[in-house]
């Protein structure tokens, strides 16, 4: 990072009462932003789309982002009591600086769902505080807490990544499971995505993108060398051996067994009895 301190252009701890909405109606931000959603519960533009935004959840925006945010009034908070905010979050606008090289060194998503750390909580609020102190504004007090809360933010980041990837292989694993427990009775791309809960097109992207072939090729795979273990250890017909393997023609089976072999399943018989 470099070692200019930052900015810190606005910080503090927002609770709403009451319904919220802020429209930015220019070009976009003309500072970093980071917005902790504490309690409750808000809406903010992502990229492209307004989403909710949950406790725990940190926003992160550039300088030329668009920023939207609206605080309404659900059923349940109709009825809570009135000392009670409908919505409550950190925020800090912040500038300049070293900010430029972090926010430079990884990509920074928009939306990021962090577990309740108290300690992030804990500096933000530090930060918060030392903005506001009456015992005088210490810059370099509050560029080292700012730098504190952006190593911390970075390391979520980190964190839900790594986790993200473990999820995937998991997914991944599970997938090619079901794939060969089902390779020979038959099963459906949509079968694939309900077993592990993700669309047809996610089951396919992450297959291809972790094993360098699809699902189908795979299964098929699977079933020419189930069949190939048939041919070698024992005398059941060939058209019999097609059909126990889940082909539905043998005709179908030869072809595919000769492009994958470029031997005919006789020829394959014959060579290795």
């Amino acid at each position: 990072m470099q070692s200019a301190c930052a900015t810190i252009n606005l910080a503090g701890y927002s609770a709403h009462h009451r319904p919220f909405i802020y429209r930015d109606q220019r070009n976009g931000l003309n500072t970093y932003l980071f917005r902790l959603q504490i309690q409750g519960q808000a809406r903010a533009r992502v990229r492209q789309d307004m989403q909710t935004v949950e406790a725990g959840d940190l926003l992160l925006y550039r300088p030329g982002d668009p920023y939207e945010l609206e605080i309404l009034l659900s059923r349940e908070d109709e009825s809570r009591p009135a000392s009670r905010p409908i919505s409550c979050d950190y925020f800090v606008f912040c500038s300049g600086g070293w900010l430029d090289g972090w926010w430079e060194e990884s990509d920074k998503p928009p939306l990021l769902r962090v577990a309740p750390d108290s300690r992030l909580v804990s500096v933000w609020d530090q930060l918060v505080r030392e903005r506001y102190t009456s015992d005088g504004y210490s810059e370099g007090l509050s560029d080292s807490l700012l730098r504190t809360l952006c190593l911390m933010i970075s390391r979520s980041i980190v964190g839900v990544q790594t986790q993200r990837r473990a999820d995937t292989a998991l997914l991944v694993h599970t997938i090619r499971e079901f794939v060969e427990e089902h390779a020979i009775s038959g099963f459906s791309m949509q079968d694939v995505a309900d077993h592990v809960g993700l669309s047809t097109s996610r089951v396919m992207h992450l297959f291809k993108e972790t094993f360098g072939l699809t699902v189908v090729q795979y299964a098929l795979d699977i079933k020419l060398n189930i069949a190939r273990q048939r041919m070698v250890l024992d005398d059941t017909r060939l058209e019999d051996v097609s059909l126990d393997c889940g082909f539905q023609s043998y005709s179908y089976f030869y072809r595919v067994f000769v492009e994958r072999f470029n031997l005919t399943p006789t020829e394959f018989r014959r060579q290795n009895r």
